[in-house]
């Protein structure tokens, strides 16, 4: 996914990368959680309770005079 990012001259956009779950290193099997996080309703102002989040969100920058040409200026749970 990366390589066909950079493979444009200058990519134009920020590359967002999404991952649904990330796997457990080690014997046990499933998902990890990779944190915890909140859904606010807008319209009611109601916060539902904490829940476990199994993803990852990363967004890339391009910045040609970097090696690699690229920085990671966040990555987050999802």
């Amino acid at each position: 996914m990366i390589q066909d990012w950079l493979r444009n001259p200058s990519p134009a956009k920020d590359l967002h990368i999404g991952v649904a779950s990330v796997p457990h290193e080690g014997p046990v099997n499933g998902s990890t959680s990779t944190g915890r996080t909140i859904v606010v309703d807008k319209d009611t102002g109601t916060i539902a309770p904490a829940r476990d989040t199994l993803g990852v969100t990363s967004h890339l920058k391009y910045d040609p005079s970097l090696n690699p040409p690229f920085v990671v200026y966040t990555s987050a749970p999802a």
